[in-house]
């Protein structure tokens, strides 16, 4: 059962970043996307996540870092962290407490 499901959400995100318009906004290759997701660590570390009864947010972020990381220059320290200021920023921008970058806006 996991192996079809993770044959499914593999392809699905896999199709999901290799869009078009997608690559275009990132401004990054069809081929680098494909490199980090058809790879076995990360096949691996899904397979692992879809295993799990309950999975946090943290272990999202610690399957998709190192495409954070490669695509986006200057990387925070913490995408966790930032991704949550930044969904605070949205609704209450006073109450955030980092600094918000307007090149991950997109």
């Amino acid at each position: 059962m996991s192996r079809f499901i993770l044959n499914e959400l593999h392809k699905e995100i896999l199709q999901s970043l290799t869009r078009k318009e997608f690559l275009k906004r990132i401004d990054i290759s069809e081929e680098k996307i494909q490199s980090l997701i058809i790879n076995k660590k990360f096949v691996n570390n899904l397979l692992i996540l879809i295993n799990k009864k309950e999975f946090t947010c943290r272990d999202v972020v610690d399957l998709s870092s190192d495409i954070l990381n490669i695509v986006s220059t200057d990387a925070p320290k913490d995408w966790l962290t930032y991704v949550f200021q930044y969904v605070l920023n949205k609704s209450f921008p006073k109450a955030t407490t980092m600094k918000m970058y307007p090149k991950f806006e997109n």
